[in-house]
């Protein structure tokens, strides 16, 4: 299953000294390339303002998306939103079946009022 994961630092995140800052940073960068190494973070890419980031993520189960998310250094300090996401085309194959299920059911009569 692949996963969208959109991260935006927390105010609390600059609140703290830089040189905390930076060593979060560095070790939430060292979380990332472990991960894209594994195969796990497919692609990331930051937010134009630097304060977040979306990634897409290759996971197994909701077990290990779990799991990923407690391991991110920067867990306390980010806001992280995971959402499920398919290929282009499963989802449109996805679809069209849906579309041709609902031709199939008989449409009730309209009534001239």
């Amino acid at each position: 299953m692949k996963c969208l994961y959109t991260t935006q630092n927390k105010d609390s995140y600059y609140a703290l000294p830089q040189d905390t800052r930076m060593h979060i940073m560095e070790q939430s960068i060292a979380f990332v390339d472990r991960y894209q190494k594994q195969g796990k973070c497919r692609k990331i890419y930051w937010m134009p303002d630097m304060k977040g980031s979306v990634s897409i993520w290759k996971i197994e189960s909701d077990a290990e998306a779990a799991q990923l998310m407690l391991e991110f250094p920067s867990l306390p300090y980010v806001d992280i939103e995971v959402t499920p996401i398919l290929d282009w085309d499963a989802g449109l194959r996805a679809l069209m079946q849906y579309r041709e299920r609902l031709a199939a059911v008989p449409q009730p009569e309209r009534v001239a009022v």
